[in-house]
Parts: structure tokens; sequence; C-alpha cells
């Protein structure tokens, strides 16, 4: 009776496709634990003069995600995300590979200064000018309804209570004009978005700064990246949300705030260790700005 064969690991796996990908033999040279997505992915170098190469490889369903990205990038205007130097597909052990320019010389925030904020800004801007330009990729209204929000913590408020960011009294008196609120036109544009803006998504580098992890790429309100990452910019240290963006839509704070509070309670993930206090921290500002837009804080009091 023939016995089945073990099933590689994915770093084995991953080293073979990379050594006819990128035409010689590769060594790891780091790996990288930034993110809160489960993968491989690491420096590697190539051959005795090729450099070095960032990589990321998926397995199983998620090979998808790294496809995505892959297509997003290879359309994107140059200095908004790194070059890719190629990728490939193992049917047999059902695993993607994407190596990409390596950034990792550049400086990943935090701590941040101001010209790093200003920098980010204008990369958003940037990003969100290509529009309809980078490919075929689905539309923010119809992501958005899959992400748990405000309607979560109606229907089962105690995770979000446990986090103490604000008392039963304080869900009592804004829970229904925040259920009332129609989320989709405040969504909806045709700007592209990185959907993902944290610092470990973000390098600066002498060119400018950068954008990495393209997996959730989509098309929407310019808005939503500069918003959604106001709240992790002031956890690490940075301004207030509404000192950096003064005139945000309240629905959109209200849809921040809800997705980060229906998270932040919850039991942590497997393979994403420390996601939930990210979460956490996230919906803290959020929550704080919340109550800035709705009135319930003067503002530069939150």
């Amino acid at each position: 009776m023939s016995v089945p064969a073990r099933p590689r690991g994915l770093e084995t796996v991953v080293l073979e496709l990379l050594t006819d990908l990128l035409g010689g033999p590769v060594s790891v040279r780091s790996r990288v634990s930034r993110g809160f997505r489960s993968a491989w992915a690491g420096v590697v170098a190539v051959g005795d003069n090729a450099g070095t190469a960032f990589v990321k490889a998926r397995s199983g369903p998620s090979v998808s995600a790294l496809d995505h990205e892959r297509a997003v990038l290879e359309r994107l205007p140059d200095g908004l995300g790194p070059s890719v130097r190629g990728s490939c597909h193992s049917q047999a052990d059902a695993v993607a590979v994407l190596a990409i320019e390596d950034l990792s010389a550049n400086y990943w925030p935090p701590p941040w200064t101001a010209d790093g904020v200003a920098r980010t800004v204008e990369l958003l801007e940037r990003v969100a000018a290509v529009g309809s330009g980078a490919g075929s990729i689905p539309r923010l209204v119809d992501v958005a309804s899959a992400l748990t929000s405000w309607s979560a913590v109606a229907a089962d408020p105690a995770p979000f209570l446990g986090t103490r960011l604000r008392s039963e009294r304080w869900l009592d008196q804004i829970l229904t004009s925040l259920l009332d609120l129609k989320f989709d036109d405040s969504l909806d544009g045709e700007g592209l978005l990185h959907f993902d803006v944290r610092s470990d998504n973000i390098s600066l580098g002498p060119a400018g700064a950068v954008l990495v992890d393209w997996e959730f790429a989509c098309l929407g309100n310019p808005r939503v990246d500069l918003l959604s990452w106001l709240p992790s910019l002031r956890a690490e240290g940075g301004p207030e949300p509404w000192v950096v963006a003064p005139h945000a839509e309240p629905e959109l704070v209200a849809f921040l705030a809800g997705y980060w509070s229906s998270q932040a309670g919850l039991p942590e993930p497997s393979g994403a260790p420390g996601l939930r206090s990210l979460q956490r921290a996230q919906a803290s500002v959020a929550l704080d700005w919340l109550d800035v837009c709705t009135g319930q804080v003067p503002r530069g009091q939150g």
C-alpha cells in the first residue's frame, strides 16, 4: 500500500518557484511579520549579484487575493506602489507567489513626523486620482456590504460594551440615529482606494511615500483612504483626525467607527495576534471623532 506524500512546507515551495521566476538560486534574507494576514512574506536574495526582492506567498483560497494585488500593481502609475518583478503559481501545491521591489531600506513609521504625514496625505491624493485606470476592480459599496458595523453592535452590544470605550448610556442615546444612516452614497465614487492604509503598509523613501499590500484595492469615495488612516495615525502619536481632515463627512466617520467598534471586542482571530488591540485603538479615536462630528465634544477637546 502506497503512503501519501507529506505536504511540502510553504517556504520550500516558495523558494522553488522563485528560483525559476527570478532566474537564479534564491535564499531567504529575512522574514517579515508586518500585517495581520497569514501568509509567507520575506526578503530574498537572488543569486550573487541580482539584488533582492520582497516576496509574498499565499495558499488555498487566499491565492485570489494575491492575484488581485498583482493586477492592481501592474496598472498603477509609477511611484504609488512597489514595482512587480514577477508572479507565478504552483497548481499542484495551490500556492501563488508575488515578487516585488524590495523597499525594506525605506523608513517605516511610526514614529511619525509632520513631513511623513504630509507626504502620506499627498500620496493618498495621487492614488485617488487614478480612478478606474487601475483595471477591473470591485466597488467599495459592494465590498462594504460584507463589513460589520453598527447593526452588529445593535444585535449584540456586549462585545462593544466590554471594550469600555463607551457606556451603555452613550450607546442607547446614539445607536438609533447611527442605524438610520445610509452609507452607500457616502462610500461610492470613482477614486482608486487602497482600503488598508496603516503604517505597516506605508513606506517612506527618497522618492516619496509608497503604499504596499494592495489586496483590498477597490473603487469608491476618494476620501475614504485618508479618513480610514487617521485613527491609526493618531493612535501612533500623530495629530487628531479632525486637524488633518477638518471637513470630514460625518457619515464616513460613523461608518468607520461602527466597523472598528463592532470588531474590537471580539475574540482574537487565529493567525492575527494583536489585531483586536489595533482595532480597539482605531475605534477609540474614531469614536472621539464621531463625538466631535455630532457635537457631543467641542472640536479641540476630543
